[in-house]
């Protein structure tokens, strides 16, 4: 799993799902947050078996990996800043001639495909972690920050950053999250899709959501 996704919700969000799934098929799984460049290195080398919470893009630019067809939840970009009346109109094309330093989250696909075809890499950075360009973004070093707001919306509400006057100024796009495994393992994707449809229909996801958010610390 991408290191930035664990440390928000989601990550153990979909750590609950996909252990309650696979121990329901009897495989013993780890999920480990790494780094996205390590993750792939080792998913080519075959120390890793599968990457999750990966969106649509992600397989097109890892045509080696199977996707499983079914995802496991949907989740939302956004973008943050604390310029008074700043409004992102409801897609990436709200980037496209304006003078805004943006940041985004090393490792997340989609941004990374979508803003470097509207904005000059001299306004655009990719940093670590949402902690990292949350600070950058208090202190008036960048103008926007680009992520999922289930990775952002919890930590606004830490007391480090509850003063920080940052706030939600556009939603860009919804994106589903999927498992991908490495193709030796394609032999598995039917199963998981099916138990994942039933546990959407059954509410369990939501439920391990609820739990997951009570439970969440903070990174």
């Amino acid at each position: 799993m991408p290191e930035s996704s664990y440390a928000s919700p989601q990550g153990p969000w979909v750590a609950a799902i996909y252990q309650e799934l696979f121990d329901g098929l009897g495989i013993k799984i780890a999920i480990v947050p790494l780094p996205t460049k390590r993750a792939n290195v080792l998913l080519k080398s075959g120390e890793v078996d599968g990457d999750v919470h990966r969106s649509l893009a992600y397989g097109l630019e890892h045509p080696d990996l199977l996707r499983v067809e079914q995802s496991h939840f949907t989740v939302r970009f956004a973008a943050y800043s604390k310029l008074p009346q700043l409004r992102i109109t409801q897609s990436w094309d709200g980037f496209s001639g304006s003078a805004l330093r943006v940041d985004y989250i090393l490792g997340s696909v989609t941004p990374g495909r979508e803003l470097p075809q509207r904005i000059p890499p001299e306004r655009l950075s990719a940093l670590k972690s949402v902690t990292q360009a949350l600070r950058k973004l208090e202190v008036g070093h960048s103008d926007i920050l680009v992520a999922l707001d289930m990775a952002v919306d919890p930590l606004l509400k830490l007391p480090e950053f509850q003063q920080a006057g940052i706030q939600k100024v556009g939603i860009l796009e919804q994106v589903d999250g999927y498992l991908y495994l490495a193709k030796q393992h394609a032999w598995l994707a039917p199963a998981v899709a099916q138990i994942l449809a039933r546990m959407k229909r059954d509410g369990r996801i939501d439920k391990l959501g609820e739990q997951t958010r009570r439970d969440w610390k903070g990174p």
